[in-house]
């Protein structure tokens, strides 16, 4: 999978969970839910790609993946807080809730599909 081709499954993750964890708490503002998810995914993972591809060297798979994603889920809590107009612990906890499950997702298809 290439970097253009893995942002748009990061976005096909992270949108809809993003959107399905925002309904619990607020039935207000969930059309801007998507788009801020989208925007999300837009700014960080680019660098994400570079960062894990600049690190590899360095670090083995589990902390390399580890490093960048916790930057990617504390900027994208940040997109999210001022985006969707959330706290910050709510739009901490989508962020990280609709990362891990789009880096679970790339973990798998890296170790058992792209294999």
């Amino acid at each position: 999978m290439n970097q253009p081709e893995a942002m748009v499954v990061s976005i096909l993750i992270e949108a809809p969970i993003a959107l399905l964890l925002a309904r619990f708490s607020s039935k207000e503002g969930l059309w801007m839910v998507p788009l801020v998810a989208i925007a999300a995914t837009l700014i960080t993972h680019p660098f994400a790609w570079w960062a894990n591809v600049g690190l590899m060297p360095y670090l083995s798979s589990f902390p390399r993946i580890s490093l960048v994603e916790t930057g990617v889920f504390l900027v994208e809590g940040l997109v999210f807080s001022i985006g969707a107009s959330w706290s910050l612990r709510k739009g901490m906890l989508i962020s990280f809730l609709a990362n891990l499950a789009s880096t679970l997702f790339g973990v798998a298809w890296f170790r058992w599909i792209a294999a």
